[in-house]
Parts: structure tokens; sequence; C-alpha cells
């Protein structure tokens, strides 16, 4: 059962965020965006879960997929009417995503991220937000997930969801949709 459980929604130029990236990410030609939504149900737990270890093959497959050769992980963006009017400030760096994996495997305490940024030979290539609807509900389509929103350059969408896609599955998930903002849908 809790292999059907992990269940992996994409969802393709959603421009509804609950966190901006910074002004940055959009000025490096990142305007096209993936919403990577990991279901937190489990049957087994009264609890929510957050599966780091399928989160983990996703955000993988970005590096993948962006030929990167650095992924930096930061802390939480706390989003204030200020900063929704001004733009984001670039909150404090955890470390690489490497040792932010590190981390998440071995430490329940583990600080909860809130962007990670892609680049490759100095240039960023793509950056992800954390939009942590299990915190406060959200709209049906994100209500109780965790969701990551990655955005990439629009050359790099349709290679991003095969690798996502091949990606979840090796590690034991599945993607139960992919939805087309534009109103498409496949799954």
């Amino acid at each position: 059962m809790v292999g059907i459980e992990r269940r992996v929604t994409l969802v393709i130029g959603d421009k509804s965020t609950l966190v901006r990236p910074p002004r940055d990410v959009t000025r490096a030609g990142l305007t096209s965006n993936i919403a990577v939504v990991l279901s937190t149900h489990r049957s087994t737990s009264p609890d929510m879960v957050l599966d780091h270890q399928l989160w983990l093959s996703c955000v993988d497959a970005v590096t993948n997929v962006l030929a990167a050769d650095n992924a930096d992980v930061f802390h939480e963006i706390h989003s204030t009417f200020v900063s929704r009017i001004f733009g984001t400030r670039w909150p404090r760096k955890i470390g690489t995503l490497e040792r932010y994996a590190t981390l998440l495997n071995d430490d329940d305490e583990a600080p909860s991220w809130g962007m990670i940024v892609w680049c490759k030979a100095g240039a960023m290539v793509g950056a992800a937000v954390a939009e942590n609807w299990y915190r406060v509900g959200g709209p049906e389509r994100y209500h109780d997930t965790y969701t990551s929103r990655i955005f990439v350059s629009r050359r790099s969408v349709e290679e991003l969801m095969e690798r996502i896609s091949l990606q979840v599955h090796e590690v034991g998930g599945y993607i139960d949709q992919v939805v087309h903002i534009d109103g498409r849908k496949s799954v």
C-alpha cells in the first residue's frame, strides 16, 4: 500500500506560488516552472510524511538535466508583505545539495529548506522554492502536500518532466498525473 501512496503530481506552468523566488531567478531566464507535488498521506502513519527520499530523487533529476556543477540549498524564505512587493531577498545558505541530502538522511532535526539554486560554470541554470502547503492546507491541487516549484528555461521543461518521472519510479514512487495549466492533462 505504501508504494501506491508515494504519488507525485507534476503541474506545469502554474504561476500561483506560495513563495516567490528572488528576481535574479527571472533575470536568469528561468521563467518556466514545474511544481513537483508530493503526497504527505501514508496509511501507516497518523501524521503527514515528508518523503525525503522521493523529494531527493526529484531534485537530483534537476541536477542531471541541467548538467549543474553546483547546487546550493538555502534556509526557508519568510515571505512578508514587503518582500512580496519588492522581491524576496536571498535567505541564508545551508550548504550544497549533497550536504543537505546527508543532513536529511542523518538528522531528524535537519533545517527546512526554502530555496535551491543550480549553477553551471557560475551561471544560474535552475532554481526551486519550497511551497509548504502541508503547513497551511492550501488550494485543492496542493492541499497538505510537500511541494517544490522548480524554475527552469522553457527548453528544459519536457526533459525535466521525463527525468523526474524516471527517477520517481526508480525509488518506488509514481506520477499520478501531469497537469498543464493551459488545460491539458496527461497521466
